[in-house]
């Protein structure tokens, strides 16, 4: 059965990459949204608080992975594990019903 998924990640960049970060992730997100299953991805902000959010929903797992493994989503994270004062948090939500 193919059950949704539904990610919310909260980023805090350190102040000086804060606009560096917004950037990075405003580029992959059209990308992202070609992938096969993406249902949904939209970025917010909390500039006043210095935090960066997305939210995601997918048709599936497969698909959630497949975005996952796509190069563009690799080296983003990978520029991100810089540009970061704090881990990425990531919530990931299956629906139930």
């Amino acid at each position: 059965m193919d059950i949704p998924i539904i990610a919310f990640a909260k980023l805090t960049p350190k102040p000086e990459f804060y606009e560096l970060v917004k950037d990075a992730l405003l580029e992959i997100i059209p990308k992202a949204l070609k992938n096969p299953g993406c249902q949904r991805l939209n970025l917010y902000e909390a500039k006043d608080e210095g935090m960066v959010y997305i939210y995601e929903a997918w048709e599936n797992e497969t698909a959630y992975d497949y975005h996952l493994a796509q190069d563009y989503t690799k080296e983003a994270l990978t520029n991100l594990q810089t540009w970061l004062a704090t881990p990425i948090e990531v919530i990931e939500l299956s629906q139930l019903i």
